[in-house]
């Protein structure tokens, strides 16, 4: 077994990519563990696949590895996918952007060795004018979550998110939503299975080079829907928690 399979979910990412996993190796190669990298593009529309496709070929070490959506599935669906394939004790994956420094792995991995059962990081905002709606909106979302939901996670959606994977493969296998919503949930679902989470800080610097994918609007009105749905159902009772005392369920 391999200490960290990484998974770089990519979509619409093409302009950034390469530059991009560069970075990450250097990275990698200086935190002194056995590592591989899962790709998986979700369908982009893009250069994503030929990109990683030119990477691989260009790789002598085997570590890098592709799984290519012939249909766009989401967020959510692209990372599990990517966690099914992993071959390492931890597996994390964070987004491509780095708009979180690829640095901060060492945080999530050392939060880790150190007993953590889920390490996500918790994104402290550099304020200027063209960033300050997303800090707004990120820190709202959080005071949502924990106002609706009960909890006391500062941040369940940064896109940062490191993992013991036999401890998570049972959590993942009960979440339900494949797309942006996912990272709230796994976050949600690991607290009520009783995992330890860790939130080591991050430094969050917006790219002046990419355009934001935020819509405010849309966006606020489709999590607070999400939010809603998800406390219904753990009030029904019809949130699984599952039993982290047996083995992992097979995934299909």
């Amino acid at each position: 077994m391999i200490d960290l399979s990484l998974i770089l979910p990519c979509y619409k990412d093409a302009p950034h990519l390469r530059a991009s996993v560069v970075e990450i190796v250097r990275v990698l190669e200086s935190i002194r563990c056995s590592w591989e990298i899962i790709f998986v593009n979700d369908a982009s529309p893009d250069r994503d696949r030929e990109v990683i496709r030119e990477l691989l070929a260009e790789d002598s070490s085997g570590r890098l590895r592709f799984i290519d959506h012939e249909k766009n599935t989401g967020r959510g669906e692209a990372v599990r996918d990517g966690f099914l394939a992993a071959r390492g004790e931890f597996c994390g994956f964070i987004d491509i952007d780095l708009e979180v420094p690829a640095i901060y792995m060492l945080s999530m991995l050392l939060a880790l060795q150190q007993g953590a059962d889920v390490a996500c990081a918790h994104r402290i905002y550099k304020l200027r004018l063209g960033i300050l709606h997303r800090a707004v909106l990120s820190r709202g979302y959080s005071f949502l979550t924990r106002l609706l939901l009960r909890n006391n996670m500062p941040d369940t959606e940064a896109g940062y998110k490191f993992f013991r994977r036999e401890r998570v493969l049972p959590v993942l296998a009960t979440c339900e939503d494949p797309g942006w919503f996912w990272d709230t949930e796994i976050m949600l679902r690991c607290q009520m299975a009783g995992l330890k989470i860790a939130f080591p800080p991050t430094l969050f610097l917006r790219r002046a080079d990419k355009a934001s994918t935020v819509r405010i609007a849309h966006d606020v009105v489709e999590y607070w829907r999400r939010l809603l749905r998800f406390r219904s159902m753990r009030r029904a009772g019809q949130i699984q928690v599952p039993d982290l005392t047996v083995p992992p369920p097979p995934l299909s």
